[in-house]
């Protein structure tokens, strides 16, 4: 069975995070499939968030008011329709921009449009190695 996880929301203000693909805890390894609910609301400080690739869900509020967040990267290809809540991306920087998998475009530019990202928000594709 896989053991998965939900990241919580932080406490700290970092400029800059990584959601990895697994953690560590004692010694037993998990995946790390969701962003919990308000996980870094309204953290002004976050600059750059990296989304790693087991990354399933992103639950509402995540990024909301992450007023300074003004690039993103998705590295997941996992992420499906009605697996992004409710504003998880509204008042994040107006020109915010979006790297996501090139073969997911489509569908989350209409994902990430639908959980707030703002009309000025440039979205680009990334090479999938």
């Amino acid at each position: 069975s896989t053991r998965t996880l939900t990241l919580f929301p932080y406490t700290t203000l970092f400029r800059s995070t990584y959601i990895p693909d697994t953690v560590a805890i004692d010694g037993v390894v998990y995946k790390v499939t969701s962003v919990g609910e308000k996980a870094f609301y309204k953290n002004t400080a976050l600059k750059k968030i990296v989304i790693g690739s087991c990354v399933e869900k992103i639950s509402s509020k995540a990024f909301y008011g992450c007023t300074s967040l003004n690039s993103i990267v998705i590295n997941s290809t996992k992420i499906s329709n009605g697996k992004v809540g409710a504003n998880a991306f509204k008042k994040v920087s107006k020109n915010v921009k979006v790297y996501v998998p090139a073969s997911k475009y489509k569908a989350y530019k209409k994902l990430l449009k639908k959980a707030g990202v703002g009309s000025k928000a440039k979205i680009y594709k990334m090479r999938t190695r």
